[in-house]
């Protein structure tokens, strides 16, 4: 259990960073020309803020230079002694109705306890396994290429911006981050909302955004789908201002996010095609000078990264072409096994009738790998805010709507749309305001549609995240109660000679070393039926593993067998054996976590 002054402690943990990387945004608002003010304002300084720290802790800690939260914090510091201000920008917002206030207020408190949350501990299932490991990797030594964890290869923007918290001794705090991109979100939709329909309409549609089960899934995790969410936004964003006859500068701040969003995930690469379609079909084409210093900024931006990938994995691009420019020490298998994976995690068929079961999927549905939801306001409402389009909004519907179809065929998770669902947000705050403004009627129905739904979101929300906060106390329990077959396997490594060969789970929470036995996550090991057990085994000693912790279920392991392949072949000829002084414990259904101990061969002679 945690004392008072180690909670507070944990939770500083998580704000400074936060804050610092705000901070440290600030110096780019006015060479952009940012027009905004309060809330939004301080949402792009950490858009800025972040991307910009994130290229810095890529750069010191592929120097090996330590990064500790004191660090960070005197960083900002330093910015705020130059006379970095958040000041004021952008005309009055129009006055707001006092109902607004009042939600206002209630997004307020809704961010407090969405932050509070994040510090809580992590529990996703992605978070524990390869997000914070990758980051723990590269705090306990310099960034290099980890044999063993693919995850090592890709891009890790928005992880690197963890790397403070783990430094600080409190790798909870990590999801703060996550927290603060939704923020984020929520003040930058608030804000376009309130221009495009009213005040009020945008106090509704930011404090939703915190709502809808999409926020509320990701904001407590270290997912780093939200930072892509909250970078792909804003680049859109900007375009869009420029083709609303914006300044120039709105083009070098759309680049900057571009590359940010690039860097956090590959695959948000395909907003630089669809930034630039924007902006030529927008009705204000700019210059091909202008276009060329964007692109410019986008390769600046994204260069470090590419130098990384490319010294690491032998592939500026990995993971992708690589029949043309190589998969480095990872097989090109693995590569082509992970897209098909992900293909069939959403088994609908690509075409219109699929389309439409994927849009109600994200809707009403539920499905563990399309990931949280945006519920039915959107969609029910966005559609009345097409009415009478400018050219600027018809551009920004098809990009939207190509970007909304690749994701489909592509990769169908929610959260990889990501860079989307805030536009859907801002067109129904508008389409709402045209229903509620059509007569007495129409009002009372969208107020008693949003009262329902709010109790109902807020009801799921409460559900959630209030047994968050007493984890802040008690993190050991609350893991027990979420994943108790992991709260065992912690044990079982616990009692095991390192390193310890695991098959998948809760990598961050393993009080030692541990090889993630599982193919997507190692990119080296198929640890399945048909492998060779000799170079397996080779494979695992150059790894260090001495130990497993493998699932058995009955008889196993009574009979002398674990039922898993590999180890079998092994305990037959006596290169492993069963750990008979450490009993069993359970593991999911009816199996069982057994210790196994790889026989040296000094020991067999």
């Amino acid at each position: 259990m945690r004392g008072g002054f180690e909670v507070a402690e944990l939770l500083a943990a998580g704000l400074v960073p936060c804050l610092a990387y705000a901070v440290l945004g600030l110096p780019w608002l006015r060479p952009l020309g940012i027009q905004a003010r309060g809330a939004e304002r301080l949402a792009l300084a950490f858009v800025f803020g972040s991307g910009s720290a994130s290229l810095a802790i890529l750069l010191l800690r592929a120097l090996g230079i330590p990064l500790p939260v004191w660090g960070v914090g005197g960083a900002a510091g330093l910015v705020l002694l130059a006379g970095a201000r958040l000041g004021r920008g952008g005309a009055s917002a129009l006055p707001a109705p006092g109902w607004a206030r009042g939600v206002d207020l209630a997004s307020a408190a809704l961010a407090v306890l969405t932050f509070l949350v994040a510090c809580a501990p992590e529990t996703s299932w992605d978070g524990f396994e390869y997000h914070l490991p990758l980051v723990t990797a590269w705090t306990e030594g310099p960034i290099r290429a980890v044999p063993g964890l693919l995850d090592a290869e890709f891009r890790a923007g928005v992880d690197l911006l963890y790397a403070p918290m783990l430094t600080s001794g409190f790798p909870d705090a990590a999801a703060a981050v996550s927290a603060g991109f939704a923020l984020a979100l929520a003040a930058l939709v608030r804000g376009e909302a309130g221009r495009r329909a009213s005040p009020g309409a945008g106090a509704l549609a930011g404090c939703f955004t915190l709502l809808v089960p999409f926020s509320v899934e990701a904001a407590p995790t270290s997912y780093v789908d939200l930072g892509v969410a909250a970078y792909g936004f804003s680049a859109l964003r900007f375009a869009d201002r420029w083709n609303r006859g914006g300044a120039a500068a709105n083009l070098a701040a759309s680049a900057l996010c571009l590359g940010f969003a690039a860097n956090a995930k590959l695959h948000a690469a395909a907003l630089c095609p669809a930034v630039l379609a924007l902006v030529l079909l927008g009705g204000r084409r700019p210059s091909g000078r202008a276009l060329l210093r964007s692109a410019g900024l986008v390769a600046l931006v994204t260069a470090p990264w590419f130098v990384k990938v490319g010294i690491t994995a032998g592939n500026p691009l990995f993971p992708l072409l690589p029949g043309w420019l190589g998969s480095g020490p990872t097989d090109a298998r693995n590569l082509e096994l992970r897209r098909l994976r992900l293909l069939a995690n959403y088994p609908v068929e690509r075409d219109l009738s699929g389309l439409a079961r994927y849009l109600a999927s994200i809707t009403f549905g539920r499905s563990v790998h399309v990931s949280g939801l945006l519920g039915p306001l959107p969609l029910a409402l966005a559609p009345f805010a097409w009415w009478r389009p400018s050219r600027a909004s018809l551009a920004l519907l098809a990009v939207g709507s190509a970007l909304l179809v690749l994701n489909f065929l592509a990769t169908p998770a929610l959260r990889f749309g990501g860079p989307l669902w805030p536009w859907l947000a801002v067109a129904a705050a508008v389409g709402g305001r045209r229903v509620a403004r059509s007569g007495r009627a129409a009002r009372a129905v969208v107020g008693a549609a949003l009262g329902l739904l709010a109790l109902h979101h807020g009801v799921v929300t409460a559900q959630r995240y209030l047994p968050r906060i007493a984890a802040l106390r008690h993190p050991t329990a609350y893991e027990r109660a979420m994943f108790p077959d992991q709260d065992n396997l912690r044990r079982m490594v616990a009692r095991a000679d390192p390193v310890v060969g695991i098959p998948m789970g809760a990598v961050s929470w393993m009080p030692q070393p541990v090889y993630n036995l599982l193919w997507e996550r190692n990119g080296e090991l198929y640890f399945v039926e048909g492998t060779p057990p000799g170079p397996a085994l080779a494979l695992l000693r150059r790894r260090g593993v001495r130990s497993l912790v493998i699932d058995a279920e009955p008889p196993h392991p009574a009979d002398g067998r674990v039922g898993h392949a590999l180890v079998d072949a092994w305990l037959a000829r006596g290169r492993a054996e069963i750990a008979e002084d450490v009993h069993p414990l359970p593991a999911r259904g009816q199996r069982v976590w057994v210790l196994v101990r790889l026989v040296s061969t000094e020991t067999r002679r």
